[in-house]
């Protein structure tokens, strides 16, 4: 349970920070930059964080 409760309050802090930074601006490119940042520090142990944008063709 404690393993449990503590992973659910560092997602809710980590979600109270993007939800901070992403009022900062409005620009796509700096929020994601941002959210991959901020999610590539907070989470050790992610591999690989980022986007693949699909801008110019239909999947």
């Amino acid at each position: 349970m404690e393993k449990k409760y503590r992973k659910q309050s560092r997602y809710q802090r980590i979600f109270e920070q993007l939800h901070l930074l992403m009022s900062k601006s409005l620009d796509p490119d700096a929020r994601m930059a941002t959210m991959v940042a901020l999610l590539h520090h907070k989470m050790d142990y992610f591999f690989w964080t980022g986007f693949y944008l699909l801008t110019a063709y239909p999947l």
